[in-house]
């Protein structure tokens, strides 16, 4: 066998099925269509996501136990999310009690920073993010400041298009 058959056999070994790329896909657009009809009231399942993570940098294979999302909130939430004690905590069960009305299946759970919806073999994780002026996102961490809560920033888009330019 020459080398560069053995290496094509690698790299197929390390795709993700059609099906379980078919079952995740499904599954994204499900919890982003539950949180845009929550929180815009409107039911698209395709706006105000942003995938992160190896599934959002394209390096994903067949092992992958979990697709990262962010999930914008709109801009005119952010205030409702400032007060309160650990106003974090909040917005991370306000996107779970979304979410179980489209998954009253699965089990979902608050992690410190994100929603995780378990299925049989992956989970997605659901990161709700508001949007900076600059583009980037401010994300809820419930465990930051001694455990009262604070905001952290990512640049999950200046990641996503080094890689894809790397290609």
């Amino acid at each position: 066998m020459q080398t560069a058959e053995m290496f094509r056999i690698f790299l197929n070994n390390l795709k993700i099925s059609d099906e379980r790329m078919q079952a995740i896909a499904t599954h994204y657009k499900n919890a982003t269509r539950r949180l845009n009809i929550e929180f815009r009231g409107a039911a698209n399942g395709y706006n105000n996501r942003l995938k992160v993570g190896s599934a959002g940098r394209r390096t994903a294979v067949s092992k992958t136990s979990d697709l990262d999302m962010l999930y914008i909130m709109p801009a005119r939430l952010w205030g409702d999310y400032q007060s309160g004690i650990n106003p974090q905590r909040r917005l991370l069960r306000d996107v779970k009690e979304a979410l179980k009305l489209s998954f009253p299946q699965q089990e979902i759970k608050v992690d410190r920073l994100v929603v995780q919806i378990i299925f049989d073999s992956f989970h997605i994780e659901v990161q709700p993010v508001f949007e900076t002026d600059e583009g980037h996102f401010k994300y809820p961490d419930t465990k930051a400041n001694d455990g009262n809560g604070g905001w952290r920033v990512t640049k999950p888009r200046m990641e996503i298009t080094e890689m894809r330019n790397f290609r």
